[in-house]
């Protein structure tokens, strides 16, 4: 795997049970990934690792590793985040779905053209997501409704807002 375009899909949490099962809570964009077979890159380990079986448990899923088939084997993976390349995650979104990742450092502008500032984070809520933008971090629902375009190349994000939301 090439270090350069690696995304973050999961971390391991801790371990469950005494067979070497670990829980892995996966991205949202990541979690389809979590297969039989699959591979991901694990740091701080720096190395391949491959999910031997997979299943879920109260929200969050429940891996094995081949390279850990026991308990004291799968307990040096607690913390680790897993990664794989981007372009398996790109396939997997749909035309009109955008990562966190494209988001922050996006310049984002009203449908006049002025500037609002640049995305420096985005938190998610049951709601919607919410962009962080500008220093002093007004909170933007991130919901179609108020989206005009986004221009990934470009780096710019126009949006149709309510008025009085940055006044």
């Amino acid at each position: 795997m090439n270090s350069d375009t690696l995304y973050r899909v999961g971390t391991i949490a801790g371990v469950f049970g005494v067979r070497g099962e670990l829980k892995c809570d996966p991205t949202e964009a990541g979690e389809p990934l979590f297969q039989k077979g699959a591979l991901f890159y694990a740091r701080p380990h720096e190395r391949t690792i491959e999910i031997a079986s997979v299943r879920a448990h109260k929200g969050r899923l429940l891996v094995t590793l081949r390279e850990a088939p026991d308990m004291t084997t799968a307990e040096q993976f607690i913390g680790a985040q897993l990664f794989v390349e981007r372009d398996r995650v790109d396939a997997l979104l749909d035309e009109d779905e955008i990562l966190d990742i494209d988001l922050i450092g996006t310049s984002v502008r009203d449908v006049n053209e002025r500037i609002l500032g640049d995305v420096v984070d985005v938190e998610h809520y049951p709601s919607s997501a919410m962009l962080v933008v500008g220093p002093t971090r007004v909170l933007v629902p991130f919901v179609k409704a108020y989206i005009v375009d986004f221009d990934r190349s470009a780096r710019t994000l126009t949006l149709d807002l309510p008025s009085g939301l940055f006044d």
